[in-house]
């Protein structure tokens, strides 16, 4: 999958949730999908609080800020991996 055009697969994964939805149960992958936007959205927010912190110069909130950016980051790749786990495994369970 991982050579796969992402153009291309984009439909067919929306096709597989749309099932799931429909005949699964597609409350694990919702979560996994809400704690995916979640920390998207945090890790984003710290990046912006970094550049304001830096244009005051203050170089220590400023790494605080950016080191919680790069966890943030990881945290929503992971879920996005898990995400992806989870709907083709209950995909498969149909």
């Amino acid at each position: 999958m991982a050579g796969y055009d992402p153009k291309k697969w984009w439909p067919v994964s929306r096709q597989i949730y749309a099932d799931v939805g429909k005949n699964g149960k597609p409350d694990r992958i919702d979560t996994f999908n809400g704690n995916y936007g979640l920390n998207r959205g945090l890790a984003s927010s710290c990046l912006v609080l970094t550049v304001v912190a830096l244009t005051h110069a203050d170089w220590l909130i400023a790494v605080g800020l950016f080191v919680a950016a790069c966890i943030y980051g990881y945290r929503a790749y992971r879920f996005g991996v898990h995400y992806a786990g989870e709907l083709y495994l209950q995909f498969l369970v149909l």
